[in-house]
């Protein structure tokens, strides 16, 4: 994926810099994300993300410090010695990073023994996970890690929601190498609403002063609209989308880019 999470030889002060330079590193993220989805105005961000299948700006950062402080306590240098010395002083500049390698290593020891989780990392202790097993990582523990952050994540901001999980596969079911950026930004607005295509957004942002649909000239216009209900835009592939979806068209958006199994299949 893009922004932070590029591989480079990480250094001793490289979590502490990034962690410092976060805000900028959040406005270029806004304008990434603008860029990639192919829209004229901000959306929601976390729908748009995992649409794209970008994680989280402070989770690239989290893996990045996670994966550092990793390869620290499987080393024979001396920065072992150093993250157990400040592993309980709350005012270094790793303490942060500290708990996020803490929080893996729980994460890690439920994966591998699931009838032991702990419920947190209060009380463990990092001199007992020198050279551990648990502390040597595959690829796959990194994304299966930042996919099990990125959804509690996401549940957070949207506890209302019953929020399925999602893939590095969804991105490309929903845009196949074959299509053209027109159609991928077609499609991208119709899943985060935000486009002048849509006389309710239209309103919002204070284009128009009405909501109703210049189609059918009937119903408020919304994505859901045009997909789902105006007449003008009627076809069998909508009824077939109804019948996938159980004629609920409730959170459509969020049903096109997750499932219970991660898959686009809808």
């Amino acid at each position: 994926s893009s922004g932070i999470n590029a591989e480079w030889p990480l250094r001793p002060g490289s979590p502490i810099w990034l962690n410092n330079q976060i805000k900028s590193f959040k406005d270029l993220w806004a304008r990434v994300i603008l860029k990639i989805s192919g829209s004229e105005y901000h959306t929601e961000r976390t729908i748009t993300e995992i649409m794209l299948g970008v994680p989280p700006i402070d989770i690239q950062l989290n893996m990045n410090s996670t994966k550092f402080l990793l390869k620290c306590m499987t080393s024979e240098d001396d920065m072992i010695a150093t993250i157990l010395q400040l592993e309980e002083s709350t005012k270094n500049p790793l303490f942060a990073h500290i708990r996020n390698l803490r929080n893996y290593l729980v994460w890690k020891e439920g994966e591998v023994n699931p009838v032991a989780r702990r419920q947190s990392s209060r009380g463990m202790q990092l001199v007992n996970y020198m050279h551990h097993s648990y502390c040597y990582y595959s690829k796959d523990d990194i994304t299966q890690y930042m996919h099990y952050l990125w959804h509690h994540n996401a549940e957070q901001k949207f506890p209302e929601r019953n929020i399925k999980k999602w893939d590095d596969l969804n991105f490309k079911h929903l845009f196949p190498r074959n299509s053209t950026r027109s159609e991928n930004t077609y499609l991208a607005e119709f899943i985060h609403g935000h486009s002048i295509r849509f006389a309710n957004f239209r309103k919002s942002i204070g284009i128009d002063d009405s909501d109703i649909c210049e189609n059918c000239d009937t119903m408020a216009d919304s994505p859901e609209h045009q997909l789902f209900e105006c007449a003008t835009f009627h076809c069998p592939e909508r009824d077939e989308l109804l019948q996938l979806m159980d004629n609920n068209i409730a959170d459509f958006n969020w049903k096109m880019i997750t499932t219970e199994e991660g898959s686009t299949e809808h």
